[in-house]
């Protein structure tokens, strides 16, 4: 026999405008008595394959699950209304960043040889233009909370969302809110210097359960700074301002990371955007806007150039690094001719200028590049050295000589 399909649904799935929650069963009948059935539990406000489920019965057992499942309370149509209401369903809820449950595409097999495009039914989601959420019975708080904040990412205040309170819970609270309160205690110990490795831990242990948590990771990188352990505390604020790129604290205290890591490029991006998300007044703003100053004023009286110079020179350079990384030498050479421009003062631009020389075969005027820089700074180890190996070396091959170089355009001036 050829193949037959057709769905059994919820009764109130009729009229989609109104949000409604219910069951789809599309049925793929293969033979008399074998039933291929994709279950779902779509959710047409917003988050569209709630749970889903496939099975396989025969035509006896089929019909026991379907009384069961529905009761009198069931529509019939063709399979092609079936496909096309959970799939639309589902797009419909991606659109908000919000996946369908694990088992879909197990559950979605028995689409296979359906043509959505012979239904000519249209279908509407969420609830007058916009997503709309209604909690389930078996929605905690805590998914619900995870659910609106989903829904503020990526809509804002457009979206219409109805909860259940319970008495003794604070409606307000966010998901966030409640991380908050299991990291407080523990940044109460990183100030006072206690248990601070087991303090790592634990933080690492909530950050890893809450993978979208912006404070949880904050917090992570906070108690890494205060054990010295910078690089890694970058990396867990970098994951902080990623989920929140408005998090002032997080500006912060990455940007004291970077201090302590003599990136001042990287350190005055932070506090410039501490200073963006912060309020005049608030500690974080007013401590930024201090050392941002002091820099300025520092910079002015060690390299000669304003801050912005000095800022757009440290943001050459690194883009320079980047490409001697990958060999780049060319590439490299125009970035750190521009990073020793903006600051005429940094001897390290100078240097690697001379390094993108030798690369590129050039050894007059690497020399020239690497006199440069010992001019302006005597003292600079690596230029002396490697313009003393040029000056030795009579076969010059740029692809054998191995030459020191200085990957960092700062230097700690903050004092």
């Amino acid at each position: 026999m050829p193949t037959h399909y057709f769905t059994y649904a919820h009764t109130s799935l009729t009229d989609t405008s109104n949000a409604p929650l219910g069951t789809v069963v599309v049925v793929r009948q293969k033979n008399p008595n074998l039933y291929e059935v994709g279950g779902f539990l779509l959710d047409c406000g917003c988050l569209g394959a709630k749970d889903a489920w496939y099975n396989s019965f025969d035509k006896e057992t089929f019909e026991a699950f379907r009384e069961d499942l529905f009761e009198k309370d069931f529509i019939e149509r063709d399979g092609n209304w079936g496909r096309k209401l959970v799939e639309e369903g589902v797009a419909y809820a991606q659109r908000f960043g919000i996946k369908p449950h694990c088992d879909y595409k197990k559950a979605a097999r028995v689409f296979g040889g359906i043509n959505v495009q012979d239904c000519p039914e249209e279908f509407t989601f969420g609830r007058d233009g916009m997503p709309f959420f209604c909690p389930g019975p078996n929605d905690d708080a805590a998914a619900m909370r995870r659910v609106r904040a989903q829904l503020e990412r990526v809509c804002g205040s457009d979206f219409h969302f109805m909860m259940e309170i319970d008495a003794n819970e604070d409606p307000y609270q966010t998901e966030e809110d409640a991380i908050a309160g299991q990291i407080e205690p523990l940044l109460e110990l990183v100030t006072e210097g206690k248990k601070i490795r087991w303090v790592i831990d634990r933080l690492r242990k909530i950050a890893y359960q809450n993978q979208d948590s912006a404070i949880a990771f904050y917090a992570l990188g906070t108690a890494l700074a205060v054990n010295k352990e910078h690089e890694k505390a970058v990396q867990a604020f970098d994951r902080s301002l990623e989920l929140n790129p408005e998090f002032a604290l997080a500006w912060r205290n990455k940007g004291a990371a970077h201090i302590k890591l003599t990136d001042l490029t990287s350190m005055i991006t932070c506090y410039r955007n501490v200073m963006r998300f912060a309020e005049p007044g608030d500690e974080e703003y007013d401590s930024a806007e201090a050392t941002l100053q002091q820099l300025a004023k520092n910079v002015k009286k060690n390299d000669g150039v304003d801050l912005e110079s000095y800022y757009q020179s440290g943001l050459h350079f690194d883009k320079a690094w980047e490409h001697i990384h990958v060999k780049d030498w060319e590439s490299a050479l125009v970035e750190m001719r521009e990073s020793a421009r903006l600051n005429p003062r940094s001897y390290q631009a100078s240097g690697n200028v001379g390094l993108c020389l030798i690369k590129l075969g050039r050894k007059d005027e690497a020399k020239e590049a690497l006199r440069q820089s010992i001019k302006i700074n005597p003292d600079y180890d690596i230029a002396v050295q490697n313009l003393r190996f040029l000056e030795q070396e009579t076969d010059f091959d740029p692809d054998k000589i191995k030459v020191r170089v200085e990957n960092s355009s700062t230097r700690n001036i903050m004092d």
